[in-house]
């Protein structure tokens, strides 16, 4: 273990007196030269003192230096080189504040005291916040009051030192002087001094990620003075100008589609640009590929929960389920089948927000999943409430359901298992998943029959404005409840009127990008173990368990979702049973792609490259665990440099996630078809569906529509109900 110098208080000491004694000495001979006529003695003198000062506090900090590791993965010497550069002005910066002090104060011009110490205090000051901000690695304006007290103590110190020199006091000056200098060597050393033994200062502190100045002013203002954006949102043409702007900004942040490149091949052709069964793809491929990295499940190990969740300090369970459900509806990699094994580089993703989780991902799934009546899709009624319909008799698959996917896992599971699955258009099964799907079943049909109430139309016509009505409104809800959670500023985007950006250079056609797919792997947030009504589900049961909706009911699970706190995005917090079932396959889906470096991404997206592991984050153990696996920074991969990064204290997400994912959402939904001029109007969905529309402005309107028994008092919420952030 490095020795820490100014470890005990009896070196403490005798570093205060040792400097008073050293700087003290040379002002106060300075002072006497300078009243008796020899000036430049004196500064001789005086330049002398400072030096000996600067080497008794350099030294013991120059003692706290360990050596520079090999390749530099903290960027130790650039850091030490700004170490000394800083401490050299500030040696030089006194020695001319103490001369301009003297000149002022004996200048006739002046020839006041008060306007003299005055100049004193704020230049020693700075030279002072200079010095402690060096060795403790903060900006320059933190904690500017804190040394307030020692400045002043040294200028009372040397301004009555001056005065009483010139009344012939030379003991009471020197006592003065010496008194002065005490107080503040005793401040500003016991800081220096607690900023060593807490930190390495020979290398930069672990800090966050750096960000633009653009970002940086957006977080400050949107995250603060809430009764201004209050105020400037309820002036219609105000929050209009501000709503589009802010989506506009989001979005342009990433160079827009289309992409020149997909995972088809490392190069520009016309297939690449036209088959969408392959993934777009933001950057051309690594060169060399994958090798060189580090073994693949000692880099899934980063992400292995230690000890209890760390809960996010604003999302629900039921944000968490919102999540996996709205991004499992149109990101799907290629599953396997028995004549071919998967390739991730492809897809089976309709590219659209078209609740294909619901319908389908073709017309031969939705015509299976429809009742054929009324509009409405297939249902049975459980326990005095609506669900889809089974999809397994006797633990196989019905007859009519046989072109829908099968369920992940299916062959694997027992029969009593297989016949508690729903009939759905997806095969994820997961209880907050098809909670989702149920409400949004029931809302579908409770939308059919209001139609069919209020028009009398044939069938299809009712199905498929239902469905139009149903997409509008789950886009509404991702603009103006979950994509809001998630941003967290008191200025709350609207769902923008249609037509806004019909323009804008981002207005293309959608294409999901596998940067993309693997971003949204949110595996962190869900806990490992959430409770409804008696029931405890672990993170292995929560995969089969609708026998938990159909006992309890799908109010009884929104609102135990809406109670629980998902985990914090971020390393060291996914649930180990998920490290080697969902995190290491994700990190070899990144390497199968090829995908460039996290700080490559970072330069895509206008945010600086960062230059050293303690940047990632102010959590230690993120730079000592990449260090650990990378040898330099620019070779973490896209997926772990995600997730490293460090969240402010009321985000949701961290910078580079939170970029890409407002780039990506904000462009795939807003170039919705059913959000064309010519297109989103009654006409399309009818006078009643637009009201529905109008009407629907959160999950929470949603689940209300259809939870029988439902109570004023119940909170269905994305955000925790402690959550004290903007």
């Amino acid at each position: 273990m490095r020795r820490v110098p100014f470890s005990s208080t009896w070196s403490k000491v005798l570093g205060v007196v040792l400097v008073t004694l050293t700087e003290g000495s040379a002002v106060y001979a300075w002072l006497r030269l300078q009243d008796a006529g020899h000036p430049w003695w004196g500064l001789i003198v005086l330049a002398a003192g400072e030096v000996l000062e600067t080497l008794c506090v350099a030294a013991p900090l120059k003692r706290a230096e360990s050596r520079v590791p090999v390749g530099d993965p903290y960027g130790a010497a650039r850091h030490r080189r700004r170490f000394a550069a800083r401490f050299n002005a500030a040696f030089w910066g006194e020695l001319g504040t103490w001369i301009v002090w003297l000149w002022l104060a004996a200048d006739a011009w002046v020839g006041e005291p008060v306007p003299a110490a005055v100049v004193l205090l704020v230049l020693m000051h700075l030279k002072h916040q200079l010095e402690v901000t060096t060795v403790r690695d903060i900006p320059y304006l933190r904690e500017f009051w804190r040394g307030t007290v020692a400045s002043a103590s040294e200028v009372a110190g040397a301004v009555g030192c001056l005065a009483l020199i010139e009344a012939d006091e030379l003991l009471l000056a020197a006592a003065a002087l010496a008194a002065g200098f005490l107080v503040e060597h005793t401040l500003l050393i016991r800081q220096l001094a607690h900023a060593v033994a807490e930190r390495d200062i020979s290398v930069p502190r672990a800090r966050q990620p750096p960000l633009q100045l653009s970002l940086r002013v957006l977080a400050f203002f949107g995250k603060r003075v809430p009764r201004l954006w209050r105020l400037a949102q309820s002036i219609g043409p105000v929050d209009r100008a501000l709503n589009r702007t802010a989506i506009d900004r989001l979005v342009t942040q990433v160079p827009p589609r289309p992409n020149p490149l997909s995972t088809m091949a490392p190069y520009t052709s016309w297939a690449s640009l036209t088959d969408r069964s392959f993934n777009g793809r933001y950057l051309t491929p690594a060169a060399g590929g994958a090798r060189g990295r580090p073994p693949l499940d000692a880099v899934a190990e980063l992400f292995r929960r230690e000890g209890d969740m760390e809960p996010c300090p604003k999302s629900t369970v039921l944000f968490a389920s919102f999540a996996q459900w709205f991004v499992d509806g149109f990101l799907r990699t290629e599953r396997p089948t028995r004549k071919q094994p998967r390739n991730t580089l492809r897809n089976e993703s309709t590219h659209d927000v078209d609740l294909a989780q619901l319908y389908g991902l073709d017309a031969g799934m939705t015509d299976a999943l429809r009742a054929k009546s009324g509009g409405r899709l297939r249902s049975a009624t459980v326990n005095g409430e609506e669900f889809p319909e089974l999809l397994c008799r006797c633990g196989r698959r019905k007859k009519e359901f046989k072109v829908l996917p099968e369920p992940l896992g299916f062959k694997d599971m027992t029969r009593h298992e297989r016949d508690q699955l729903f009939a759905m258009g997806t095969d994820v099964h997961s209880v907050g998943f098809t909670a989702l799907n149920v409400l949004f079943l029931r809302e579908h049909n409770r939308i059919a029959r209001q139609l069919q109430g209020a028009y009398g139309w044939d069938d299809d016509r009712l199905f498929q404005t239902a469905r139009n009505i149903l997409v509008v409104v789950l886009l509404r809800i991702v603009i103006e409840d979950y994509i809001n959670h998630i941003t967290g500023y008191h200025f709350r985007l609207r769902f923008p009127p249609p037509g806004t950006f019909d323009k804008t250079a981002w207005f293309r056609q959608n294409w999901m990008a596998v940067e993309f797919n693997l971003l949204y792997r949110w595996h962190s947030l869900i806990p490992r173990t959430l409770r409804v009504a008696d029931r405890e589900l672990t993170t292995g049961e929560m995969l089969l368990a609708n026998d938990v909706l159909t006992t309890h009911g799908l109010r009884t699970f929104m609102l135990a979702a809406s109670e629980q706190r998902a985990g914090r995005i971020g390393l060291f917090n996914t649930d180990p049973s998920l490290v080697a079932l969902a995190e290491a396959p994700t990190i070899q889906q990144g390497r199968t792609a090829e995908l460039r470096s996290y700080n490559d991404y970072r330069e895509l997206c206008r945010l600086p490259r960062l230059r050293h592991f303690g940047q990632f984050s102010t959590d230690e153990r993120v730079g000592s665990r990449l260090h650990a696996l990378y040898d330099n920074v620019d070779d973490v991969e896209f997926y772990v440099g995600l997730f490293a990064e460090q969240l402010g204290e009321y985000e949701m997400l961290p910078p580079l996630m939170t970029t890409m994912v407002s780039f990506d959402a904000f462009s795939q939904v807003l170039t919705n078809p059913l959000l064309a001029p010519n297109i989103f109007g009654p006409d399309t969905f009818s006078p009643v569906g637009m009201t529905i529309i109008d009407k629907t402005r959160g999950l929470d309107t949603l689940i209300r529509r259809n939870v029988p028994d439902g109570s004023r008092d119940d909170r269905f919420s994305m955000t925790w109900l402690d959550y004290r952030g903007p």
